[in-house]
């Protein structure tokens, strides 16, 4: 039913409303940046780079401390931006999703980190694709795009 969705969000408390309005405005300002904005503009608005290697991320040997508070605006900022970016008529790729969720966080003050990772696929020797994916963690865990984070190498993480 077409219906279905406006009742099911009318339904949700006013927290769950307010923050999925929040992600779909930075979902859509976060995807124009991109696309409008060259590489040397939009990575000046996601905080100080930093080598890959300053910055750890949860192994299963390595677990990240996340405190009781941090923990939950962690979970509602993923599930926030998750909802809003499949409620909204466009496609939302992993970047555009990762600086929405930053955005959120960093308007609660709590540090967050987006992780650019690139992947290279060859062919006898050759080069013949190479992917880009983005994620973001906090807290050493990933909240968003950490599904195939393990699949690329990380290459830059901007800080909190």
């Amino acid at each position: 039913m077409v219906l279905r969705a406006p009742i099911k969000f009318w339904r949700l408390s006013f927290a769950r409303k307010w923050a999925c309005l929040e992600a779909m405005v930075f979902l859509i300002v976060a995807k124009g940046v991109v696309k409008i904005l060259g590489y040397k503009t939009w990575s000046k608005l996601l905080g100080p780079i930093q080598k890959p290697d300053q910055h750890e991320l949860e192994t299963p040997n390595n677990r990240g401390s996340v405190n009781s508070s941090g923990d939950h605006l962690s979970k509602e900022t993923r599930w926030a931006v998750q909802t809003a970016a499949h409620a909204l008529p466009f496609n939302f790729v992993c970047l555009p999703r990762a600086i929405a969720g930053k955005w959120m966080l960093a308007r609660r003050k709590a540090p967050a980190y987006i992780h650019l990772g690139i992947k290279r696929t060859s062919t006898e020797g050759q080069f013949t694709d190479t992917e880009l994916h983005a994620w973001l963690s906090v807290g050493g865990h990933i909240i968003l795009g950490g599904e195939i984070a393990g699949e690329f190498k990380e290459i830059a993480v901007y800080g909190a």
